[in-house]
């Protein structure tokens, strides 16, 4: 019989690995959506996802901002990654 711990422990790591999925699949979708110069349907992507982990996100809401015109609220994510 598996003990309460250890059982536990393995439905976490479950959870885990298909969350850990789930963010690099929601990364993808945003790199396609900038690769179609989808930049609205991006940046909109990106504000859906938890980025504060994300460097590689950020850099995304960075190149959607500047492909928008929206260059101020660019920089102020640039500094913020720097």
């Amino acid at each position: 019989m598996m003990k309460r711990p250890a059982f536990i422990l393995s439905i976490s790591l479950i959870f885990a690995s298909a969350a850990a999925a789930g963010a690099q699949q929601s990364v993808q979708t945003v790199r396609d959506l900038y690769a179609a110069a989808a930049y609205e349907d991006a940046l909109a992507a990106v504000d859906r996802l938890e980025t504060a982990s994300q460097p590689e996100i950020e850099k995304y809401r960075v190149f959607t901002l500047t492909a928008l015109g929206r260059k101020d609220e660019a920089q102020k994510v640039m500094e913020r990654l720097i």
